[in-house]
């Protein structure tokens, strides 16, 4: 969440940008949000209660009612009650349902969580005339790598699963496996390049050459804002990614057995009525057709 309420005493230009910058990402949300609504219903309220889709319905919901002090913080600065550590919760909410809250890797990305909104607090330790750059550039870095961390533990699952030929290619539907690492990759390009440029943006022009006259504290204040549209996308993608996962023919938390056990009925069942169609035109070739119409 944005944390540059001290930008609102200079007005100006930049001030109207963030205001429109912020309201144009709730409103891709939303968007995509209606539109997805009809696949909310069928894989997620009509199925059985369960973690995953507990949680895919909090990350949707959470996001949703998020904008709302979001947006009246941008709007009505007076109004300074909005949660700051809310983008860091869902982020986590999401990563926890891609990976089905497995401990380890809720331990990770958990423990990632927390030391990187510590590090962001801690830069607003000292005043504004004696607050190290060094912590916010730390600040970016730290994403970037938990988004890394994140990406890579989704890529070997992903091909352990796929090796291991519990993630099943339904003859023309792309496999499981295609679609994690399809979605998954498109999810952390976008947070990439967000924390990238990010951290090249401030070093580079703020640190070193000093191309923008503009006080690089309020740069790094801003990085909430700035942040606004790879956190829409990436909630809109994660839950795009559940499903898309439905929707090719299975359920997170399905066991392969099962799954396994109804393609097998299903070929077994078409074969046999393949079998007795067959059979049928072989009778009615030997005896005739007149033998099984008359009555």
């Amino acid at each position: 969440m944005s944390n540059f309420g001290a930008s609102f005493t200079d007005g100006g230009a930049s001030t109207t940008v963030d205001q429109y910058y912020i309201l144009a990402s709730a409103v891709v949300f939303l968007y995509d949000f209606s539109l997805t609504i009809p696949q909310e219903i069928m894989f997620l309220w009509t199925s059985k209660p369960k973690l995953a889709n507990v949680l895919v319905l909090s990350l949707r919901y959470l996001t949703a009612l998020g904008y709302i002090p979001v947006l009246l913080l941008i709007f009505a600065p007076s109004t300074r009650d909005a949660m700051g550590g809310l983008m860091e919760v869902l982020l986590a909410i999401g990563t926890a349902s891609v990976y089905d809250v497995q401990e380890g890797i809720s331990d990770v990305t958990g423990l990632g969580t927390y030391q990187i909104y510590t590090l962001s607090a801690s830069c607003f330790a000292s005043p504004v005339e004696t607050a190290s750059v060094v912590f916010y550039a730390l600040s970016y870095f730290a994403n970037f790598s938990l988004d890394a961390l994140i990406f890579f533990f989704a890529t070997k699952k992903t091909w352990r699963m796929h090796s291991e030929n519990k993630l099943l290619d339904l003859g023309s539907q792309p496999s499981l496996a295609s679609i994690l690492l399809r979605d998954g990759s498109i999810l952390y390009a976008i947070l990439a390049i967000s924390n990238i440029a990010n951290f090249i943006f401030y070093t580079v022009c703020f640190i070193g050459n000093k191309i923008i006259d503009t006080d690089s504290f309020m740069f790094a204040v801003s990085s909430g804002t700035n942040s606004e549209m790879p956190h829409a996308l990436s909630a809109i993608l994660v839950s795009r990614m559940i499903f898309n996962l439905r929707e090719a023919g299975t359920e997170l938390h399905e066991s392969t057995l099962e799954w396994r056990s109804r393609i097998q009925f299903q070929s077994i069942h078409q074969a046999n009525c393949r079998r007795l169609r067959a059979n049928g035109r072989d009778l009615e070739d030997e005896f005739g057709e007149d033998t099984f119409n008359s009555s």
